[in-house]
């Protein structure tokens, strides 16, 4: 499942909102419980099929969910485990790496950790480049305006 997939055949609302870089898009219902038992079974599926940037993407949507309901050290947590077993270099995972600095950015502000926010936020920059590359990039430059005004 890329980052910004709905669940296959769920029944239950979009859950986009809750793993995408950006932030919720416009029209998404989101369902939160039902999203982290989704990105948990993807967790499961995707590493018995040896898919590490679907177990990462997972992951990821699992840290955004953490991050939503202010559980920073899980969250954080959850963005590392997932940028380390995430691949480097392939087009769709480099997206998921560039997703995962956010994530990592936006917990380390949270946290009041401005300089790891920053070096998260930068790193953005460094990965390359993946689906939705100026959202994920827009959202590192924003996060680091926001650190910037503060």
């Amino acid at each position: 499942m890329p980052p910004c997939a709905s669940p296959p055949s769920s029944g239950r609302p979009s859950t986009r909102p809750t793993c995408c870089a950006a932030g919720p898009r416009p029209g998404c219902a989101g369902d939160p419980a039902g999203a982290a038992a989704d990105f948990a079974r993807v967790v499961d599926l995707a590493g018995d099929c040896g898919a590490p940037e679907l177990t990462a993407a997972a992951r990821l949507g699992l840290a955004r969910l953490a991050l939503d309901r202010g559980a920073l050290a899980e969250a954080r947590r959850l963005a590392l485990t997932a940028l380390d077993e995430c691949p480097a270099g392939w087009y769709t995972a480099d997206g998921v790496r560039m997703t995962i600095l956010v994530t990592l950015g936006r917990a380390a502000a949270a946290a009041g950790d401005r300089d790891e926010a920053r070096r998260r936020y930068r790193q953005v920059s460094t990965v390359g480049s993946g689906p939705d590359a100026a959202r994920i990039l827009a959202a590192a430059e924003a996060g680091l305006a926001e650190l910037a005004a503060r």
